[in-house]
């Protein structure tokens, strides 16, 4: 009856609104991360939720609900979760990453650093460390040039 119907056109208005609010952020985010999108996680500019929900004039839990459980693809076709684009360590990671993948066995966590400065990235070693092990990487002295990295790429 009537109140199926209207329970009905509440569930169909709240999914164009979540749609809409999608759409909004896709296209909020290609605007701002061009780099990102065309060259990769190491280009990743630092982003909020709080900063894309005053840019959308929405509310910040707006933005979590709508990231939250969602998947995209890159231009790349790679896969990654819609949150991850609000993660600053995205471009840190993927600079370690590529150093440690070209230098494997001869760089410590403060050598990385240090280069890292010199990249614009202003990390203490310990946060060096905690990026490094949560990307699989072991500590100096136990990675080799002779295995390749055994972790997934950020």
């Amino acid at each position: 009856g009537r109140v199926g119907c209207e329970v009905k056109d509440r569930v169909i208005d709240a999914l164009g609104r979540r749609q809409a609010i999608l759409q909004r952020l896709g296209e909020f985010l290609v605007a701002y991360q061009p780099d990102f999108l065309a060259r990769g996680p190491r280009f990743l500019k630092p982003l909020t939720r709080r900063d894309a929900a005053r840019s959308l004039g929405v509310h910040e839990s707006t933005i979590s609900r709508a990231v939250s459980d969602k998947i995209v693809q890159l231009p790349s076709g790679r896969l990654m979760e819609l949150r991850a684009l609000f993660d600053g360590s995205l471009a840190a990671k993927a600079a370690i990453f590529e150093m440690l993948a070209s230098d494997a066995g001869t760089l410590s966590d403060r050598e990385i650093a240090e280069r890292l400065r010199l990249q614009s990235f202003d990390l203490s070693r310990r946060t060096v460390t905690q990026y490094r092990e949560e990307l699989g990487i072991p500590r100096m002295g136990l990675r080799s040039r002779d295995h390749p990295l055994s972790h997934r790429r950020p």
